[in-house]
């Protein structure tokens, strides 16, 4: 929404001029060494990634481009969300990525759960660099500001309070839009880096790890994940391991997906908060499926709920004691309960067919399918047993 008085010319004119010339305004900030985000090169993930170390950290050279490398953009944008936490989204994301790289897919995990990530303790990533991650905010000049209060009624979080003396800046209320630098008439107001949490990037075997992790008292957590997002390597395919819920947090992982598989369990919390992710998926336009934790037989309300939204079950994640255990112990359910690493090629490929052919390349679709019905023939001749899925 824009300024609530549209009455005032003066003011609609100078949010038009502030969405106008935001990404002016953002490269500009970039060239001068700091952003929105720390913008995080694909040649950083390896020893050749552009790096200087300043008071014991790492920090980035930032890029003049959001998109660095234009092959990222190939790469199937996997998210895996819910309407609310203890679902099991971090279950399926680290297994469902260490399944694709088994098949031979290059795999980018992102953990986007900034205020609470936790892929760490289940893919264990090895060689962990850290790079701080800075937004802009404003900074008014006293001397030079004469009050006039076109700030303020620019900035729609109210992070702006213009009194008769003095102009105040909140910067947990700030969204770091750049409107208030556009519209000062005395170019009182500069912008400056602030220190609002981290990306970790790291290899978990054959998958490549980014996490980001959000500075406590930070209220805005959209900055670290785009920080995360934008560290991504090149791949086949990027799993986005996204916040709970459908807040802006949640809109922020969702934006550009090809995919989103929503975790849900058979409980009455699970039902109310899948239809509240149904209806985000919905209004976001990314094509969805479900998949059911601590699944049981009897589940006629899910089911009937999903046929409702005509949104597919993908695949069942049954309740068992053993997955438990293993979850307790930050062990990969693949790894330790037996059968489950067939639940998981399973889902793939019920993934494999709602993905729409633009989405995924014909020869990743064909080398997956491949593999996967490969590892089950092998699998099934040394177990002297027919195998457990059918090529269609």
């Amino acid at each position: 929404m824009g300024p609530a008085r549209s009455d005032k010319g003066q003011w609609v004119r100078g949010w038009g001029l502030a969405a106008e010339e935001g990404v002016a305004a953002e490269a500009k900030a970039v060239k001068a060494g700091v952003g929105v985000a720390v913008e995080v090169s694909a040649a950083a993930v390896g020893a050749a990634g552009r790096k200087e170390k300043t008071s014991g950290r790492q920090t980035l050279q930032p890029k003049s481009s959001l998109v660095e490398n234009q092959d990222a953009l190939l790469a199937v944008r996997l998210a895996i969300a819910s309407g609310k936490g203890g679902t099991g989204k971090t279950t399926i994301a680290t297994n469902l990525a260490m399944r694709l790289a088994h098949h031979g897919q290059e795999v980018v995990y992102v953990d986007c759960d900034v205020e609470a990530p936790n892929g760490h303790l289940f893919l264990k990533p090895d060689e962990v660099r850290e790079y701080p991650v800075n937004r802009l905010v404003p900074q008014v000049s006293q001397e030079r500001c004469q009050h006039c209060g076109d700030c303020g009624r620019i900035c729609r979080y109210n992070a702006i309070l213009c009194l008769a003396e003095r102009t105040l800046i909140y910067d947990e209320l700030c969204h770091s839009c750049g409107g208030c630098v556009r519209v000062c008439p005395t170019r009182a107001i500069t912008e400056i880096p602030h220190f609002v949490g981290v990306v970790r990037i790291g290899i978990a075997g054959k998958v490549q790890f980014v996490s980001g992790t959000l500075k406590v008292s930070e209220a805005s957590s959209p900055p670290v994940i785009r920080a995360a997002l934008q560290a991504m390597p090149p791949s086949d395919w990027v799993i986005l391991d996204a916040p709970p819920g459908a807040a802006c947090s949640v809109v922020e992982t969702l934006r550009d997906c090809d995919y989103v598989l929503l975790v849900s369990e058979p409980t009455p919390f699970g039902l109310h908060d899948l239809q509240i992710a149904l209806e985000l998926a919905k209004t976001l336009a990314v094509p969805c499926g479900v998949v059911v934790n601590r699944a049981y037989s009897s589940m006629a309300e899910l089911r009937e709920l999903c046929g409702q939204a005509q949104v597919p079950v993908l695949g069942e994640i049954p309740d068992d004691l053993a997955i438990a255990r293993a979850y307790s112990r930050g062990q990969r359910i693949i790894d330790v309960v037996p059968g489950l690493h067939r639940t998981f090629d399973h889902l793939l490929l019920r993934l494999l067919e709602e993905l729409q052919p633009n989405v995924l390349p014909f020869r990743t679709r064909q080398d997956l399918e491949q593999a996967i019905y490969a590892n089950d023939r092998m699998e099934a001749t040394n177990l002297n047993e027919p195998g457990r899925l059918m090529a269609t």
